[in-house]
Protein backbone atom coordinates (compact mmCIF):
# COMPACT_ATOMS: atom_id res chain seq x y z
CA UNK A 1 0.00 0.00 0.00
CA UNK A 2 1.23 3.30 -1.06
CA UNK A 3 1.40 5.88 1.78
CA UNK A 4 -1.50 7.98 1.79
CA UNK A 5 0.04 12.23 1.38
CA UNK A 6 -0.76 13.18 5.45
CA UNK A 7 1.04 10.37 6.12
CA UNK A 8 3.97 11.37 4.17
CA UNK A 9 3.51 14.57 5.83
CA UNK A 10 3.70 12.99 9.47
CA UNK A 11 6.74 10.99 8.38
CA UNK A 12 8.68 14.19 7.08
CA UNK A 13 7.84 16.10 9.83
CA UNK A 14 8.80 13.07 12.34
CA UNK A 15 12.00 13.61 10.09
CA UNK A 16 12.28 16.90 10.49
CA UNK A 17 11.77 17.14 14.71
CA UNK A 18 14.20 14.17 14.99
CA UNK A 19 16.69 16.66 13.24
CA UNK A 20 15.78 19.44 14.68
CA UNK A 21 16.32 17.49 17.65
CA UNK A 22 19.83 16.30 17.29
CA UNK A 23 22.32 16.60 20.10
CA UNK A 24 24.61 18.92 18.61
CA UNK A 25 22.47 22.11 19.17
CA UNK A 26 21.21 21.24 22.49
CA UNK A 27 24.43 20.46 23.90
CA UNK A 28 25.86 23.58 22.50
CA UNK A 29 23.50 25.65 23.86
CA UNK A 30 24.01 24.36 27.24
CA UNK A 31 27.76 24.49 27.09
CA UNK A 32 26.80 28.31 26.38
CA UNK A 33 24.59 28.64 29.21
CA UNK A 34 26.28 26.54 31.81
CA UNK A 35 28.38 28.40 34.31
CA UNK A 36 30.51 25.39 35.58
CA UNK A 37 30.42 21.73 35.36
CA UNK A 38 30.73 19.96 38.59
CA UNK A 39 32.57 16.66 37.36
CA UNK A 40 33.70 14.88 40.09
CA UNK A 41 29.90 14.90 41.06
CA UNK A 42 29.00 13.47 37.96
CA UNK A 43 31.00 10.91 38.33
CA UNK A 44 29.07 9.21 40.97
CA UNK A 45 26.05 9.32 39.09
CA UNK A 46 24.98 12.04 41.47
CA UNK A 47 24.34 16.13 40.81
CA UNK A 48 25.65 18.38 43.16
CA UNK A 49 23.86 19.63 46.37
CA UNK A 50 26.53 22.46 47.99
CA UNK A 51 27.51 25.09 45.61
CA UNK A 52 26.51 29.11 46.26
CA UNK A 53 25.01 30.71 45.11
CA UNK A 54 21.99 28.47 45.23
CA UNK A 55 20.40 29.64 41.92
CA UNK A 56 24.20 28.96 39.94
CA UNK A 57 23.10 25.06 41.04
CA UNK A 58 19.27 25.25 40.62
CA UNK A 59 20.15 26.06 37.34
CA UNK A 60 23.30 23.77 36.78
CA UNK A 61 21.29 20.92 38.28
CA UNK A 62 18.46 21.48 35.31
CA UNK A 63 20.61 22.26 32.46
CA UNK A 64 22.71 18.64 32.82
CA UNK A 65 19.40 16.63 34.16
CA UNK A 66 17.58 18.06 31.03
CA UNK A 67 20.80 16.98 29.19
CA UNK A 68 20.68 13.70 30.39
CA UNK A 69 17.15 13.34 30.01
CA UNK A 70 17.02 13.12 26.29
CA UNK A 71 18.31 10.25 26.31
CA UNK A 72 21.15 10.25 23.62
CA UNK A 73 22.67 7.03 22.21
CA UNK A 74 26.56 6.45 22.27
CA UNK A 75 26.32 6.86 18.62
CA UNK A 76 24.84 10.19 19.16
CA UNK A 77 27.18 11.41 20.86
CA UNK A 78 30.38 10.26 19.82
CA UNK A 79 30.82 12.94 17.23
CA UNK A 80 30.63 15.49 19.69
CA UNK A 81 33.75 14.04 21.20
CA UNK A 82 35.08 15.93 18.48
CA UNK A 83 33.64 19.18 18.46
CA UNK A 84 35.48 22.48 18.14
CA UNK A 85 34.06 23.85 21.55
CA UNK A 86 35.82 22.27 24.33
CA UNK A 87 32.98 22.95 26.74
CA UNK A 88 30.57 20.66 24.46
CA UNK A 89 33.34 17.93 24.51
CA UNK A 90 33.47 17.88 28.00
CA UNK A 91 29.57 18.06 27.78
CA UNK A 92 29.32 14.90 25.94
CA UNK A 93 31.82 13.22 28.25
CA UNK A 94 29.49 13.65 30.59
CA UNK A 95 26.47 12.33 28.65
CA UNK A 96 28.37 9.31 28.15
CA UNK A 97 29.69 8.81 31.29
CA UNK A 98 25.53 9.01 32.77
CA UNK A 99 25.40 6.44 30.39
CA UNK A 100 27.21 4.08 32.84
CA UNK A 101 28.34 1.87 29.42
CA UNK A 102 32.25 0.78 30.05
CA UNK A 103 32.97 0.07 26.42
CA UNK A 104 32.73 3.77 25.71
CA UNK A 105 36.02 3.78 27.54
CA UNK A 106 38.31 3.10 24.48
CA UNK A 107 36.56 6.54 23.01
CA UNK A 108 37.79 8.45 26.12
CA UNK A 109 41.01 7.50 25.92
CA UNK A 110 42.43 9.68 23.21
CA UNK A 111 40.66 12.94 24.95
CA UNK A 112 43.13 12.18 28.12
CA UNK A 113 45.60 14.12 26.72
CA UNK A 114 43.07 16.83 25.53
CA UNK A 115 44.56 20.26 27.45
CA UNK A 116 41.50 23.02 26.18
CA UNK A 117 40.31 24.56 28.91
CA UNK A 118 36.79 23.66 29.74
CA UNK A 119 34.10 24.64 32.10
CA UNK A 120 35.58 25.42 35.68
CA UNK A 121 34.39 23.03 38.47
CA UNK A 122 33.38 24.41 41.82
CA UNK A 123 36.14 24.11 44.44
CA UNK A 124 35.68 22.10 47.32
CA UNK A 125 34.99 23.65 50.69
CA UNK A 126 33.58 23.01 54.09
CA UNK A 127 30.21 23.36 54.54
CA UNK A 128 29.87 25.88 57.86
CA UNK A 129 27.71 28.62 59.55
CA UNK A 130 27.42 31.57 57.25
CA UNK A 131 28.65 29.66 54.21
CA UNK A 132 25.17 30.18 52.38
CA UNK A 133 25.93 33.87 51.74
CA UNK A 134 29.40 32.75 50.22
CA UNK A 135 30.02 32.37 46.71
CA UNK A 136 31.51 28.82 45.90
CA UNK A 137 35.25 29.54 44.11
CA UNK A 138 35.34 27.94 40.74
CA UNK A 139 38.70 26.57 39.92
CA UNK A 140 40.07 26.07 36.16
CA UNK A 141 39.85 22.88 34.62
CA UNK A 142 40.98 21.34 31.43
CA UNK A 143 39.22 18.58 29.46
CA UNK A 144 41.13 15.87 29.86
CA UNK A 145 40.50 15.57 33.66
CA UNK A 146 37.64 14.44 33.42
CA UNK A 147 37.69 11.33 31.08
CA UNK A 148 41.30 10.76 33.32
CA UNK A 149 38.87 10.32 36.24
CA UNK A 150 36.46 8.43 34.78
CA UNK A 151 39.20 5.77 32.86
CA UNK A 152 40.72 6.03 36.29
CA UNK A 153 37.68 5.09 38.49
CA UNK A 154 37.77 1.75 35.76
CA UNK A 155 41.38 0.98 36.58
CA UNK A 156 41.29 1.48 40.26
CA UNK A 157 38.42 -1.15 40.39
CA UNK A 158 39.87 -3.58 38.58
CA UNK A 159 43.47 -3.51 40.38
CA UNK A 160 45.25 -1.51 37.88
CA UNK A 161 47.43 1.79 38.56
CA UNK A 162 45.38 4.83 38.22
CA UNK A 163 47.01 6.12 35.13
CA UNK A 164 45.83 5.97 31.35
CA UNK A 165 49.03 4.34 29.76
CA UNK A 166 47.48 1.19 31.69
CA UNK A 167 44.59 1.52 29.85
CA UNK A 168 45.49 -0.91 26.87
CA UNK A 169 46.47 -3.73 28.98
CA UNK A 170 43.79 -3.18 31.23
CA UNK A 171 41.64 -3.07 27.59
CA UNK A 172 43.12 -5.85 25.88
CA UNK A 173 41.50 -8.30 28.39
CA UNK A 174 37.84 -7.46 28.69
CA UNK A 175 36.99 -5.57 25.10
CA UNK A 176 35.33 -8.53 23.82
CA UNK A 177 33.39 -9.52 27.63
CA UNK A 178 29.86 -8.52 28.10
CA UNK A 179 30.49 -7.62 32.10
CA UNK A 180 32.88 -8.11 34.21
CA UNK A 181 33.17 -8.09 37.67
CA UNK A 182 34.80 -4.78 38.47
CA UNK A 183 32.36 -3.11 35.78
CA UNK A 184 29.65 -4.48 38.55
CA UNK A 185 31.60 -2.80 41.09
CA UNK A 186 31.88 0.49 39.38
CA UNK A 187 28.19 0.72 38.53
CA UNK A 188 27.53 -0.35 42.51
CA UNK A 189 28.91 2.43 43.40
CA UNK A 190 27.55 4.66 41.04
CA UNK A 191 24.27 3.47 41.78
CA UNK A 192 24.49 4.15 45.45
CA UNK A 193 26.27 7.71 44.67
CA UNK A 194 29.54 7.13 46.67
CA UNK A 195 28.03 6.48 50.00
CA UNK A 196 28.52 3.33 52.54
CA UNK A 197 25.12 3.15 52.64
CA UNK A 198 21.81 2.84 50.14
CA UNK A 199 20.41 6.42 49.44
CA UNK A 200 16.36 6.19 49.63
CA UNK A 201 16.30 7.41 46.46
CA UNK A 202 18.75 5.30 44.66
CA UNK A 203 17.12 1.72 46.01
CA UNK A 204 15.72 1.45 42.31
CA UNK A 205 19.08 1.89 40.83
CA UNK A 206 20.64 -0.65 43.15
CA UNK A 207 18.19 -3.21 42.74
CA UNK A 208 18.31 -2.82 39.04
CA UNK A 209 22.11 -3.83 39.68
CA UNK A 210 20.72 -6.80 41.73
CA UNK A 211 18.15 -8.14 38.57
CA UNK A 212 21.47 -7.75 36.06
CA UNK A 213 23.55 -9.68 38.25
CA UNK A 214 20.80 -12.51 38.79
CA UNK A 215 20.15 -13.16 35.35
CA UNK A 216 23.80 -14.23 34.77
CA UNK A 217 25.32 -17.74 34.09
CA UNK A 218 25.11 -19.64 37.40
CA UNK A 219 28.59 -19.36 38.02
CA UNK A 220 29.03 -15.89 36.97
CA UNK A 221 26.41 -15.01 39.08
CA UNK A 222 27.56 -16.78 41.85
CA UNK A 223 31.17 -15.04 41.32
CA UNK A 224 29.34 -11.80 40.83
CA UNK A 225 27.75 -11.88 44.02
CA UNK A 226 31.15 -12.84 46.14
CA UNK A 227 32.85 -10.63 44.52
CA UNK A 228 30.51 -7.83 45.24
CA UNK A 229 29.15 -8.41 48.84
CA UNK A 230 31.58 -11.06 50.59
CA UNK A 231 32.75 -8.04 52.10
CA UNK A 232 29.48 -6.35 53.41
CA UNK A 233 26.10 -7.46 52.21
CA UNK A 234 24.88 -4.04 50.75
CA UNK A 235 23.79 -5.60 47.62
CA UNK A 236 23.54 -8.87 48.63
CA UNK A 237 22.61 -10.36 52.19
CA UNK A 238 24.60 -13.29 53.48
CA UNK A 239 21.89 -16.43 52.68
CA UNK A 240 22.31 -15.52 49.32
CA UNK A 241 26.77 -15.10 49.64
CA UNK A 242 26.23 -18.99 50.86
CA UNK A 243 24.08 -20.03 48.03
CA UNK A 244 26.46 -18.36 45.96
CA UNK A 245 29.04 -20.19 47.62
CA UNK A 246 27.50 -23.90 47.25
CA UNK A 247 27.02 -23.09 43.62
CA UNK A 248 30.75 -22.92 42.70
CA UNK A 249 31.50 -25.81 45.14
CA UNK A 250 34.37 -26.22 47.35
CA UNK A 251 37.27 -27.37 44.72
CA UNK A 252 36.75 -24.01 43.18
CA UNK A 253 36.65 -22.27 46.30
CA UNK A 254 40.06 -24.04 47.16
CA UNK A 255 41.46 -22.90 44.02
CA UNK A 256 40.60 -19.56 44.70
CA UNK A 257 42.10 -19.70 48.00
CA UNK A 258 45.50 -21.26 46.09
CA UNK A 259 45.68 -18.25 43.79
CA UNK A 260 43.88 -20.06 41.10
CA UNK A 261 40.15 -18.35 40.50
CA UNK A 262 38.78 -21.10 37.55
CA UNK A 263 36.55 -18.00 36.27
CA UNK A 264 36.99 -16.75 32.91
CA UNK A 265 36.24 -13.31 34.28
CA UNK A 266 40.32 -11.29 34.51
CA UNK A 267 39.02 -9.51 37.50
CA UNK A 268 39.04 -12.49 39.56
CA UNK A 269 42.53 -13.79 38.22
CA UNK A 270 44.74 -11.04 39.50
CA UNK A 271 45.11 -10.42 42.98
CA UNK A 272 42.84 -7.59 44.37
CA UNK A 273 40.93 -6.48 47.69
CA UNK A 274 37.95 -8.07 46.04
CA UNK A 275 39.54 -11.17 46.12
CA UNK A 276 41.35 -11.19 48.82
CA UNK A 277 37.58 -10.17 50.52
CA UNK A 278 36.45 -13.54 48.84
CA UNK A 279 39.15 -15.91 50.73
CA UNK A 280 38.46 -14.78 53.71
CA UNK A 281 34.92 -14.63 53.46
CA UNK A 282 35.67 -18.52 52.60
CA UNK A 283 37.80 -19.20 55.48
CA UNK A 284 34.95 -17.61 57.70
CA UNK A 285 32.48 -20.03 56.50
CA UNK A 286 34.89 -22.75 55.45
CA UNK A 287 32.48 -25.42 57.98
CA UNK A 288 30.19 -24.64 55.52
CA UNK A 289 31.47 -24.51 52.12
CA UNK A 290 34.49 -26.56 52.52
CA UNK A 291 35.37 -30.53 53.41
CA UNK A 292 37.25 -32.01 56.35
CA UNK A 293 40.09 -32.79 53.93
CA UNK A 294 40.90 -29.11 52.45
CA UNK A 295 42.32 -28.96 56.14
CA UNK A 296 45.48 -30.15 55.00
CA UNK A 297 45.38 -28.13 52.17
CA UNK A 298 44.67 -24.71 53.95
CA UNK A 299 47.49 -25.36 56.61
CA UNK A 300 50.20 -25.00 53.55
CA UNK A 301 48.79 -21.62 52.46
CA UNK A 302 48.42 -18.16 53.85
CA UNK A 303 48.30 -15.71 50.97
CA UNK A 304 46.68 -13.16 53.42
CA UNK A 305 48.68 -13.00 56.39
CA UNK A 306 45.85 -13.95 58.22
CA UNK A 307 44.94 -16.48 61.81
CA UNK A 308 41.96 -17.87 59.26
CA UNK A 309 43.76 -20.41 57.42
CA UNK A 310 44.59 -21.82 60.64
CA UNK A 311 41.07 -21.11 62.15
CA UNK A 312 39.42 -22.54 59.14
CA UNK A 313 41.52 -25.97 59.02
CA UNK A 314 40.93 -26.49 62.75
CA UNK A 315 36.96 -25.83 62.22
CA UNK A 316 37.38 -28.35 59.42
CA UNK A 317 39.38 -30.76 61.73
CA UNK A 318 37.73 -30.10 65.13
CA UNK A 319 39.54 -32.85 66.77
CA UNK A 320 43.26 -31.45 66.26
CA UNK A 321 41.99 -27.97 66.78
CA UNK A 322 43.70 -27.53 69.97
CA UNK A 323 47.06 -28.56 68.20
CA UNK A 324 46.23 -26.05 65.09
CA UNK A 325 45.22 -23.03 66.84
CA UNK A 326 48.11 -23.11 69.29
CA UNK A 327 50.71 -24.12 66.83
CA UNK A 328 49.42 -20.93 64.61
CA UNK A 329 50.36 -18.13 67.96
CA UNK A 330 53.63 -18.68 66.86
CA UNK A 331 53.11 -17.29 63.19
CA UNK A 332 52.02 -13.95 65.20
CA UNK A 333 54.95 -12.95 68.06
CA UNK A 334 54.63 -9.41 67.32
CA UNK A 335 53.29 -6.22 69.28
CA UNK A 336 51.37 -4.41 67.72
CA UNK A 337 47.49 -4.63 66.31
CA UNK A 338 48.18 -7.58 63.57
CA UNK A 339 49.50 -9.89 65.20
CA UNK A 340 48.01 -8.91 68.62
CA UNK A 341 44.41 -9.29 66.64
CA UNK A 342 45.82 -12.16 64.83
CA UNK A 343 45.69 -14.23 68.17
CA UNK A 344 42.99 -12.61 69.66
CA UNK A 345 41.36 -14.13 66.95
CA UNK A 346 42.74 -17.74 67.56
CA UNK A 347 42.04 -17.07 71.17
CA UNK A 348 38.16 -16.91 70.17
CA UNK A 349 37.99 -19.73 68.06
CA UNK A 350 40.14 -22.05 70.68
CA UNK A 351 37.65 -21.20 73.01
CA UNK A 352 35.03 -21.92 71.13
CA UNK A 353 36.31 -25.08 69.60
CA UNK A 354 37.88 -26.45 72.96
CA UNK A 355 36.19 -25.01 75.70
CA UNK A 356 37.22 -24.79 79.06
CA UNK A 357 39.79 -27.62 78.54
CA UNK A 358 41.89 -24.33 76.63
CA UNK A 359 41.05 -21.84 80.19
CA UNK A 360 44.42 -22.36 81.28
CA UNK A 361 45.92 -21.39 77.86
CA UNK A 362 43.90 -18.52 77.30
CA UNK A 363 44.21 -16.87 80.44
CA UNK A 364 47.72 -16.93 80.31
CA UNK A 365 47.56 -15.80 76.99
CA UNK A 366 45.32 -13.39 77.88
CA UNK A 367 47.47 -11.75 80.45
CA UNK A 368 50.85 -11.84 78.50
CA UNK A 369 49.01 -9.02 75.78
CA UNK A 370 51.36 -5.92 76.59
CA UNK A 371 48.56 -4.15 74.73
CA UNK A 372 51.48 -2.10 73.01
CA UNK A 373 50.33 0.14 69.57
CA UNK A 374 46.90 -2.14 69.24
CA UNK A 375 44.51 0.42 68.40
CA UNK A 376 41.07 -0.76 69.62
CA UNK A 377 39.48 -2.18 70.46
CA UNK A 378 42.72 -3.70 71.52
CA UNK A 379 43.18 -7.73 71.58
CA UNK A 380 41.93 -8.48 75.16
CA UNK A 381 38.79 -6.17 74.71
CA UNK A 382 38.28 -8.54 71.37
CA UNK A 383 38.40 -11.51 73.47
CA UNK A 384 36.11 -10.16 75.90
CA UNK A 385 33.74 -8.75 73.42
CA UNK A 386 33.27 -11.90 71.74
CA UNK A 387 32.19 -14.36 74.41
CA UNK A 388 28.56 -15.42 74.86
CA UNK A 389 27.36 -14.39 78.40
CA UNK A 390 24.74 -16.68 77.60
CA UNK A 391 26.80 -20.02 77.42
CA UNK A 392 27.23 -21.01 81.30
CA UNK A 393 30.80 -21.67 80.49
CA UNK A 394 31.40 -18.59 80.10
CA UNK A 395 30.83 -17.69 83.78
CA UNK A 396 33.33 -20.45 84.79
CA UNK A 397 36.26 -18.74 82.05
CA UNK A 398 35.59 -15.08 83.65
CA UNK A 399 35.45 -16.43 87.60
CA UNK A 400 38.69 -18.06 86.76
CA UNK A 401 40.00 -14.84 85.07
CA UNK A 402 38.85 -12.76 87.54
CA UNK A 403 40.78 -15.20 90.19
CA UNK A 404 44.00 -14.76 88.77
CA UNK A 405 46.67 -13.70 90.08
CA UNK A 406 47.91 -10.31 87.90
CA UNK A 407 43.68 -9.43 87.95
CA UNK A 408 44.42 -6.73 89.97
CA UNK A 409 46.51 -5.22 86.93
CA UNK A 410 43.66 -5.54 84.48
CA UNK A 411 43.27 -2.58 82.17
CA UNK A 412 40.83 -0.16 81.98
CA UNK A 413 39.48 -1.43 78.29
CA UNK A 414 39.35 -4.77 79.32
CA UNK A 415 37.07 -3.53 82.25
CA UNK A 416 35.17 -2.02 79.93
CA UNK A 417 34.52 -4.89 78.19
CA UNK A 418 34.11 -7.37 81.28
CA UNK A 419 31.45 -5.55 83.17
CA UNK A 420 28.84 -5.26 80.62
CA UNK A 421 28.91 -9.15 80.36
CA UNK A 422 29.03 -9.21 84.22
CA UNK A 423 25.98 -6.82 84.73
CA UNK A 424 23.88 -8.97 82.60
CA UNK A 425 24.16 -11.53 85.33
CA UNK A 426 23.75 -9.49 88.56
CA UNK A 427 20.28 -7.88 89.97
CA UNK A 428 22.22 -4.83 90.58
CA UNK A 429 24.92 -3.11 87.96
CA UNK A 430 28.30 -3.82 89.46
CA UNK A 431 29.09 -0.56 87.74
CA UNK A 432 26.30 1.30 86.14
CA UNK A 433 26.53 1.95 82.17
CA UNK A 434 26.64 5.59 82.79
CA UNK A 435 29.92 5.61 84.88
CA UNK A 436 31.65 3.29 82.44
CA UNK A 437 30.31 6.13 79.86
CA UNK A 438 31.44 8.81 82.38
CA UNK A 439 35.34 7.93 83.27
CA UNK A 440 38.04 10.17 81.57
CA UNK A 441 41.25 11.07 81.33
CA UNK A 442 43.25 13.92 79.38
CA UNK A 443 45.34 11.40 77.89
CA UNK A 444 42.50 9.54 75.95
CA UNK A 445 41.67 6.14 76.90
CA UNK A 446 43.71 4.46 74.14
CA UNK A 447 46.80 5.86 74.86
CA UNK A 448 46.44 5.96 78.86
CA UNK A 449 45.78 1.82 78.53
CA UNK A 450 49.20 1.76 76.13
CA UNK A 451 51.67 3.92 77.30
CA UNK A 452 50.39 3.89 81.28
CA UNK A 453 53.53 5.97 82.83
CA UNK A 454 53.41 8.10 80.01
CA UNK A 455 49.71 9.24 81.56
CA UNK A 456 50.82 9.39 84.78
CA UNK A 457 54.17 11.34 84.36
CA UNK A 458 51.82 14.32 82.11
CA UNK A 459 48.75 13.77 84.03
CA UNK A 460 49.91 12.32 87.50
CA UNK A 461 46.25 13.77 89.67
CA UNK A 462 44.16 12.58 87.16
CA UNK A 463 45.92 9.14 86.53
CA UNK A 464 45.76 8.35 90.09
CA UNK A 465 42.42 9.28 90.17
CA UNK A 466 41.34 7.24 87.45
CA UNK A 467 43.41 3.99 89.06
CA UNK A 468 41.45 4.44 91.96
CA UNK A 469 38.53 4.30 90.15
CA UNK A 470 39.68 1.05 88.42
CA UNK A 471 40.57 -0.37 91.60
CA UNK A 472 37.44 0.02 92.83
CA UNK A 473 36.16 -1.35 89.61
CA UNK A 474 38.34 -4.68 90.67
CA UNK A 475 37.05 -5.19 94.03
CA UNK A 476 33.80 -4.82 92.68
CA UNK A 477 34.00 -7.16 89.84
CA UNK A 478 35.55 -10.14 92.75
CA UNK A 479 32.82 -9.25 94.73
CA UNK A 480 30.25 -10.01 92.43
CA UNK A 481 31.60 -14.00 91.81
CA UNK A 482 29.69 -15.55 94.34
CA UNK A 483 26.52 -14.17 92.99
CA UNK A 484 26.51 -15.17 89.54
CA UNK A 485 29.06 -17.82 89.70
CA UNK A 486 28.92 -19.08 92.93
CA UNK A 487 30.52 -23.06 91.89
CA UNK A 488 33.94 -20.74 91.15
CA UNK A 489 34.02 -18.55 94.08
CA UNK A 490 38.12 -19.27 94.00
CA UNK A 491 40.33 -19.88 92.02
CA UNK A 492 40.47 -23.91 90.55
Amino acid sequence: MKPSGWSICLILASAALCRADAPQPAFEKTAATLKFLAAADLLHDRLPDRINPVEDLQAHNKLLADLFARNDSIDDLLPLLRHADPKVRTLAIAALCHLNDPHILPHLLPLCDDRAPTLPHPGLVAMIPGMDKDITPLEPQTVAAFPRAILNQYLAAAGYPQNPKEFDAYWARRKDRPFCASWFSVKLDRAMQGNRDIPANRAAQVQALRDRVDHLPPADRAWNILYLSASDHLLFDEPTCLAAGKTLGPDALLQTLQGKCPSTDPDLQMPSDHLDAINLWTLKHAATLLRAQDASVLLTLDRLSTPWYAIAAANLQPQQSKSILTDAFARFPRQGYHDAWARSDLATALWQLQGLSSADDLIRWFYSETLKDEGVPHSRARFLLSLDPHAPATRTLLARLIHYPVFNTLDWSSLKALIPILNQWVPTPIVSPQELHDLQHPYGEQHTVQQPDQAAKTYPEQTQKLNQTLATWRQKIQASVPIWSPKNTTNN
